[in-house]
C-alpha cells in the first residue's frame, strides 16, 4: 500500500549505511523525485534533498531526508503551480544513476 499525501504533509527518507573500509568516510546521500505520470513533462530524477553522514570504520549510521510534499508541486501547462495527484517515486542513493538508487513510491491526493 502506498503512503498518500496532501500538500500540507511531508515524507520523511531514511536509509542505513555502513561504512565497511578501513578509514573514516564520509558519505553524500541523495534524494530526487519522479512523477510517473503527470499533465507536463517531468524530469526523470529531480532533486528534492541531501544530507551527508559521516561514518568511523565498522560503523552504521542512518540518513535522514525530509521532504515536503509541498515541494513536489510544479508549473502546469498555464505555469501556475500545481499539486497533482498521482504516483511519485522517491529515490535514495549516492548519486543520480538510476541504477544506484532504492525506490519508493507515494501517492499524492488532493487536499
Amino acid at each position: 500500500m502506498l503512503a498518500a499525501l496532501t500538500v500540507r504533509d511531508s515524507v520523511q527518507v531514511q536509509v542505513d549505511l555502513t561504512n565497511d573500509g578501513a578509514r573514516m568516510a564520509c558519505e553524500t546521500v541523495f534524494v530526487f523525485t519522479h512523477d510517473v505520470v503527470a499533465s507536463v513533462s517531468r524530469p526523470l530524477l529531480q532533486l528534492a534533498g541531501f544530507t551527508r553522514l559521516q561514518l568511523a570504520p565498522g560503523q552504521t549510521g542512518t540518513a535522514t531526508v525530509t521532504v515536503p510534499a509541498a515541494q513536489l508541486r510544479f508549473l502546469g501547462i498555464d505555469l501556475d503551480p500545481v499539486f497533482e495527484p498521482g504516483v511519485v517515486e522517491i529515490l535514495v542513493g549516492p548519486r543520480a544513476n538510476r541504477a544506484d538508487l532504492l525506490v519508493g513510491t507515494v501517492l499524492l491526493q488532493a487536499g
